[in-house]
């Protein structure tokens, strides 16, 4: 289908359409997108900086950067350049794809579902309320917050953090070069657990809170931690791993 363009506020899709719209604004004149009830919408700013609601609908965004969308109770797709956020509530899917960095998330609610992945650094997801976050991949310096029944980092380069909410399973599964770490946060008295699984790097640290479970699975760089209070389970998996109760 070919793009409709189109500028300002006059970029909407209702109805159950399907549309392609194209925003032919500037970075000083950007769009504003309007996707809702059931409308299917390809949406484009080459322009960067638009913004955008999909409510009750689906929408496929492609950004060169600087974008904002909301999505509620709808499924989003957000392909970035770079700097763009992302509000997902209750009963939304959401993914970005974040090419040069510097993304953020922002994800609430219980049956939300929020995903960032192909980011080279300094991305940011909170996932509050019962929502799922997902970082697959991550140069570096990615922070999530997380109190969801998926809290989740499959790969970061160095430097990656997970604060964890209390009750929830954060998991960093490998981090590449070093000092990536997990902490507890919020003030449940829930326990949590909290996991690195392979810190190849070295100088990875959890803070354990007590009656936590906390894993350094395997750390061939060395120099990891687990801060261990009175009442957690702490346990290191190899040599390069110490336990330092408090």
């Amino acid at each position: 289908m070919p793009a409709d363009w189109c500028s300002g506020d006059a970029c909407g899709c209702s109805g159950g359409q399907a549309c392609n719209l194209a925003c032919n604004g500037t970075v000083n004149t950007p769009c504003s997108f309007d996707c809702n009830s059931n409308a299917s919408c390809d949406l484009a700013c080459p322009g960067a900086l638009c913004t955008g609601v999909c409510q009750n609908a689906s929408c496929n965004l492609t950004c060169a950067g600087g974008c904002e969308l909301a999505c509620e109770a709808a499924t989003c797709n957000t392909e970035c350049t770079g700097g763009c956020k992302s509000t997902c509530t209750s009963g939304s899917d959401c993914a970005t794809t974040c090419t040069t960095g510097g993304c953020t998330t922002h994800c609430a609610g219980v049956g939300a579902e929020c995903v960032s992945d192909s980011c080279p650094g300094g991305c940011r997801m909170y996932c509050t309320d019962g929502a799922s976050c997902h970082l697959p991949s991550c140069g570096g310096g990615c922070q999530m917050e997380c109190d969801g029944p998926r809290c989740d980092l499959d790969q970061c380069g160095a430097g990656c953090t997970i604060g964890c909410d209390r009750g929830r399973t954060c998991r960093i599964g490998e981090c590449t070069h070093a000092g990536c770490q997990i902490g507890p946060i919020g003030t449940r008295s829930e326990h949590s657990t909290l996991v690195i699984a392979d810190c190849r790097g070295g100088q990875c640290s959890i803070e354990c809170a007590a009656g936590d479970t906390c894993t350094i699975a395997a750390c061939a760089g060395g120099g990891c931690t687990i801060s261990c209070a009175q009442g957690a389970n702490c346990t290191c998996g190899d040599a390069g791993c110490v336990v330092s109760m408090l």
